[in-house]
């Protein structure tokens, strides 16, 4: 191999470790966080699955009657990350699957202490057979 030819091959791979390097920071996080926060205000365990974006595994969630869970997940450098997906059974009592879906909006936070985020809550139709998420003001 030629001087110029191992020199070329050496400045690739430095470049390919300053990559991977590069890369694998950015995959640890930035330490950055995004965080939606769920109420449940009704006497039921409810339970929902989240993801970031539309395309990623589910992760399963509940929360108990008259408190709040929140689902912190990792920004990017920027501060950006997929808008998180929320789904739940929005029919009660019928033995089925009824998918409601909709993406969330969401704050930074600045911690990871409990209820430091944008409040979602959920709640019954009068009949107490439907059930909404409603983001709070």
């Amino acid at each position: 191999m030629s001087t110029s030819n191992r020199t070329r091959a050496l400045a690739l791979a430095i470049i390919t470790l300053l990559c991977g390097a590069a890369a694998s920071e950015a995959q640890a996080g930035s330490g950055r966080h995004g965080a939606v926060c769920i109420h449940n205000p009704t006497d039921n365990v409810l339970t929902f699955q989240m993801r970031l974006g539309n395309s990623g595994p589910w992760d399963d969630f509940e929360v108990t009657p008259m408190l709040w869970q929140t689902v912190y997940f990792d920004l990017d450098h920027n501060g950006l990350a997929h808008s998180p997906q929320i789904r739940f059974d929005y029919v009660a009592g019928d033995g089925c699957f009824s998918e409601r879906v909709y993406e969330l909006d969401f704050y930074e936070v600045t911690s990871l202490n409990w209820h430091e985020g944008l409040d979602y809550e959920f709640e019954y139709n009068t009949a107490g057979d439907r059930l909404e998420l409603y983001k709070l003001d």
